[in-house]
């Protein structure tokens, strides 16, 4: 299974990106694929919900109705959840509920079951394409843009929203596989 955001998007045609994630998972035993917001100066060690990808096993399937439970019963979330006890609360987002359980309480029982990956390449923020005011951990980012050959994945999430369709449209590249005027880019 795999959890993309509506607001990203696979920029490496030229690569089976969900297949090579699928491997690594497979390589390193896994449950659930995860990256981090290392793209931006102090992103290294957040977790960033766009891009997730999970294993059909029984491991996946209780961590993610646990976290489901945990944010709809709130406060009133047991602290034993079906992987074990974690006294995580998730009141917020899904994003906050793994970084609490990945990094909190719960980090013992996730250990082995999680890929925690690199969002330069996964899962980059499309601030790195233009500038848009945050602090990125690497300039090359913004020089390379598309020739960064770590590139697979670009997350338009926040302030570079309202870019994504003149950086995937209008600037030479065809992301869609229809050109400007097929379904994907026509205004």
């Amino acid at each position: 299974m795999v959890l993309l955001d509506a607001d990203a998007a696979l920029v490496r045609h030229s690569v089976n990106i969900l297949g090579g994630i699928a491997q690594q998972m497979h390589d390193q035993n896994v449950d659930v694929f995860l990256t981090n917001e290392d793209w931006l100066k102090n992103g290294k060690e957040r977790i960033n919900g766009g891009v997730i990808m999970a294993r059909n096993t029984k491991w996946a399937e209780d961590m993610f109705q646990d976290t489901f439970d945990a944010h709809r019963l709130g406060p009133e979330t047991p602290k034993n959840w079906r992987i074990g006890k974690t006294g995580v609360l998730c009141m917020s987002n899904e994003q906050i509920c793994l970084n609490d359980l990945y990094f909190g309480n719960g980090h013992k029982l996730v250990h082995g079951h999680m890929a925690f990956e690199s969002g330069i390449v996964y899962n980059r923020g499309g601030c790195t394409l233009r500038h848009c005011f945050e602090q990125i951990s690497d300039k090359s980012m913004e020089d390379l843009r598309f020739d960064d050959e770590r590139l697979q994945i670009v997350h338009f999430m926040g302030g570079s929203k309202g870019f994504a369709p003149a950086v995937l449209c209008e600037e030479g590249r065809n992301f869609t596989g229809e050109g400007p005027e097929g379904y994907g880019c026509r205004k």
